[in-house]
């Protein structure tokens, strides 16, 4: 069984005294309140722009989010990026801390100057 006599109760790390203590306590839980209020105030923001419609210049009709999904499809299909890949994927779903690639063997993904350069090399 525990022995109650050597709990040290209301040990603190800090000089302050435990009413002190207790206010700063209070005064982060409402602050941490009012964070959370204001980032669901603006996820839901951004949830209404994203869901807004647009005309584009060839006459279709496409929310700003499908337009944002399409122009990092193009950038990452021109500039092969790892943020773009990450960014598609965290967007399907299928993003996580580490890929299993399973049997497959590891693939680099070289820009044009780069291929060029080892061409070089190569001569």
């Amino acid at each position: 069984m525990a022995n109650y006599q050597n709990i040290e109760k209301y040990k603190y790390t800090s000089d302050q005294d435990h009413d002190t203590v207790v206010e700063n306590g209070r005064k982060g839980g409402i602050a941490s309140g009012e964070a959370k209020r204001e980032k669901k105030r603006l996820k839901a923001i951004l949830a209404e722009v994203l869901d807004g419609e647009v005309r584009t210049k060839d006459g279709q009709t496409m929310t700003h989010g499908e337009i944002i999904v399409r122009n990092t499809l193009r950038r990452a299909a021109e500039k092969g990026s790892v943020t773009d890949l990450k960014t598609i994927m965290e967007l399907t779903g299928e993003y996580t801390q580490r890929m299993d690639l399973g049997e497959m063997p590891p693939v680099v993904v070289l820009r044009p100057s780069e291929l060029e350069a080892i061409d070089k090399l190569k001569k």
